[in-house]
């Protein structure tokens, strides 16, 4: 779906390419005139659009909006930038033994526009989380990922040194105007020589659009 978002950009800085060379060929035959005449040749309006600068200055900030804000406006349904919270349920030890279930809560924070989206480094209750490659899978704007996890071994459940893992989550519940705001999903730790390795269930919300039992909701299910 990534690459829906990149062709989105092309095409779009495409259209608006093409149209600033039309514009630029046209304004020293008409445009330019007709400003000297409605402002007069000493206007600071009239130095600055015969600048050689200018038409950079314009693609670059046209670029900036397209890359940053119109694709959010166009494709909402993609847009997962921004601050979740919510919690990591430990639901099965695969390899090793381990008293299960057990939880902890979490923040992501994930940065986006459309030529790219990463999961940006994050802190749990004796962990921290990288993603390693991260996209956007399928119509659903299933968001998948491969990520590296670290433990600092405060907590009271056995828990590898390190893991890694990969986590699908899907878009479930409304939407605010068209963008996603809760994420369920599962996460299965990989076999690297260390135990116990663990498979559980994600629950994330935007941060802002939680719901209202959202504090019971963790009580109930959280350890830490």
């Amino acid at each position: 779906i990534m690459n829906e978002l990149r062709k989105f950009y092309v095409r779009t800085m495409g259209g608006v390419a093409v149209a600033i060379f039309l514009i630029a060929l046209s304004m020293p035959k008409f445009g330019i005139p007709w400003l000297q005449r409605a402002l007069g040749n000493d206007h600071w309006l009239v130095w600055v659009i015969t600048q050689r600068w200018f038409i950079v200055a314009i693609l670059f900030g046209v670029e900036l909006f397209i890359r940053k804000c119109l694709w959010r406006i166009v494709h909402p349904e993609l847009d997962f930038s921004g601050k979740w919270r919510g919690y990591t349920k430990y639901l099965h030890a695969r390899i090793g033994n381990a008293p299960v279930p057990f939880g902890f809560g979490q923040e992501v924070r994930i940065k986006q526009d459309c030529l790219s989206i990463q999961l940006e480094p994050s802190k749990g209750f004796d962990f921290t989380f990288k993603s390693r490659a991260i996209d956007i899978h399928e119509k659903e704007a299933k968001l998948v990922y491969a990520y590296h996890v670290r433990y600092s071994g405060e907590s009271t459940y056995p828990r590898p040194d390190e893991a890694y893992g990969y986590e699908e989550l899907e878009v479930v519940g409304d939407r605010k105007r068209g963008r996603p705001q809760q994420l369920e999903g599962w996460f299965a730790h990989c076999a690297i020589g260390k135990e116990p390795v663990y498979a559980g269930e994600v629950h994330l919300f935007r941060e802002g659009y939680e719901p209202e039992d959202w504090a019971e909701k963790m009580a109930s299910e959280v350890d830490a």
